[in-house]
Order: C-alpha cells, then sequence, then structure tokens
C-alpha cells in the first residue's frame, strides 16, 4: 500500500466570501419583509386606528409655524396647573390597583374608565376650540389654501387606506 497524503478539502476562500455575502443579503431581505408587516398593519388594523385619528388631517392642514404654535398651545392647556379646564392626565397606577384588587370590582374600574373618556372629550374640546380660533383668525385667502391643504391630506389619507371613503349620497333621487 502506498501513502498518499490525503489533501484536506476545503472551501475556498472566494466561495466563503460569496456564502457570507448571500446569507447577508437573505437576512436583510427577511428583516426588511419582517419590519413592513410590523410597521405597517393590514387595511383593517389601519381602519381601526383611524377613527381616533380623525383630526389630524385638519391640524397637519395648518402652516408650519401653525402646527407649532397649536401644539405648544395644547401642551400648555393640559398642563397648566390650577386651570379649570385642565383634564387629570392617566393615573396608571390606580388603573393597575383597581385591576389587581382581589376582588375585582367591575363599577370601580368603569368608573376610572368613565373618568379617562371625560379626560380624553376635555382635551379633544381643547384642541378644537384652538383650531377654531386659528381658522376664525385666517384671512379669507388663507383659509381658501388651507382648505386646499385639508383636502389633499384627506385624499392622501384615502389613497393610503387610512379612512374607507364613503359613497357619496345622490342628491338627484
Amino acid at each position: 500500500m502506498t501513502d498518499i497524503p490525503e489533501k484536506s478539502v476545503g472551501i475556498r476562500l472566494w466561495m466563503r466570501v460569496v456564502f457570507f455575502f448571500s446569507l447577508a443579503i437573505n437576512l436583510l431581505v427577511v428583516g426588511a419583509l419582517v419590519g413592513l408587516m410590523i410597521v405597517n398593519p393590514s387595511r383593517h388594523e389601519r381602519r381601526l386606528h383611524s377613527t381616533r385619528n380623525l383630526v389630524q388631517p385638519f391640524i397637519r392642514a395648518l402652516e408650519t409655524d401653525d402646527r407649532e404654535i397649536f401644539r405648544k398651545s395644547m401642551a400648555r392647556a393640559v398642563r397648566q396647573p390650577g386651570s379649570e379646564r385642565r383634564p387629570r392626565l392617566v393615573d396608571r397606577q390606580a388603573a393597575v390597583a383597581l385591576l389587581t384588587a382581589d376582588p375585582f370590582v367591575r363599577l370601580d374600574f368603569a368608573d376610572y374608565l368613565t373618568g379617562q373618556f371625560e379626560n380624553i372629550r376635555i382635551i379633544q374640546g381643547l384642541g378644537r376650540e384652538l383650531l377654531l380660533d386659528r381658522i376664525d383668525e385666517m384671512s379669507g385667502e388663507e383659509r381658501l389654501a388651507y382648505a386646499d391643504r385639508l383636502a389633499r391630506q384627506m385624499q392622501r389619507r384615502e389613497q393610503f387606506g387610512h379612512v374607507t371613503p364613503s359613497k357619496p349620497e345622490r342628491l338627484d333621487n
């Protein structure tokens, strides 16, 4: 028998590099797809979330400076100590205490939720008044420009599935 030295058969360097890049690209593609699924909820979920953000196009249609003033005014109104209109902020500790109480008292938690919905109503009312005040201060030209930006905002929301467009009612029937 002759002793033939065995050559170790290994993967060549260029093949390792190609394999590494192929694996990296595959991982990037999978990561991008997972990211899209997480960031872009289904059409059904977008409709659910759009109902709570119906006022968003009205705010986004404001000029940049007006949006910033609106945001700061809302923050001041909500956080203003001693204000009669200042809503109580969410008391998460109270919610946890009510949920962990044994026995659970449904009526107490229902009262807590009712209070939170009332706070939301107050905050929305503040925003409504601030928006109305700004629109009332606009000149006719500013208001027309605002209406044009608002129409584009609403069209954009419908285009991307944020709002289900309703069928126009026929007035000629």
